[in-house]
């Protein structure tokens, strides 16, 4: 396990909670972890192994998977394996979090779809993110939109409405990347990575309301949200 100072320890407590997760899973971390000389070794060798021994499915809707299920059916989708990354970097004592957000070679595709990662917190370096469903290390070709220890959590768009309504949403997301040419690689590496999302919810009804962190008006509405992120 890590060791984390006082206050950094307390304030991860969360991140590193693994009593939710099952024996197999708890046995595959620690077999994982006999084969690794330190933490930095383990979690690369983690991701590769994942990557290289699980099947990967797409799955456009529901929740991930827990972790002892995706262990036991050796494949799932990205949110799945960022669940088991995650709950086998806590039964080594490592704060995790799930992580979502897309990928740069996401941009100007048309089947594109949000991705799932896992980020660990490491002393003196901070948090650092792994990706499972390539078997890397994430660098500068991932963008972060939300984190968090739950995946529930980690929603980019989430709210509630009570009452009787119907409701419906669009989304269209532009990405672009700016790449210049690595001549030590012999390839092209994205220098900055922009995205821009538009999504609309529209909620009708009688007697709906929104609740929580809606902060919508109470009878029908149309709601355009715009962000725009850039990463050098």
């Amino acid at each position: 396990p890590l060791w984390y100072r006082g206050p950094l320890s307390a304030a991860l407590v969360s991140y590193r909670d693994s009593t939710h997760v099952a024996d197999s899973v708890q046995q595959f971390a620690k077999r994982a972890a006999s084969e690794q000389r330190n933490a930095l070794t383990f979690l690369s060798g983690l991701a590769g192994q994942i990557y290289r021994n699980f099947h990967q499915v797409i799955r456009p809707q529901g929740a991930p998977w827990e972790s002892a299920r995706t262990l036991s059916q050796m494949e799932g989708s990205c949110r799945d394996l960022a669940v088991l990354f995650c709950d086998v970097c806590r039964v080594m004592g490592i704060a995790a979090r799930f992580v979502s957000g897309y990928e740069c070679s996401s941009a100007g595709r048309s089947d594109s779809w949000m991705h799932a990662w896992t980020e660990v917190y490491l002393p003196g370096i901070g948090w650092r993110g792994y990706d499972p469903s390539r078997g890397i290390a994430v660098t500068n070709e991932h963008v972060a939109v939300a984190a968090a220890f739950d995946y529930d959590l980690a929603s980019p768009i989430a709210g509630l409405y009570t009452g009787a309504s119907g409701s419906h949403m669009d989304a269209w997301i532009r990405m672009v990347v700016d790449a210049e040419m690595d001549k030590s690689a012999g390839r092209w590496m994205p220098a900055s990575f922009t995205c821009w999302s538009d999504q609309k919810a529209a909620l009708t009804g009688s007697g709906a309301r929104p609740e929580h962190n809606a902060n919508l008006p109470r009878s029908g509405f149309s709601v355009p949200v715009q962000c725009c992120s850039t990463v050098q």
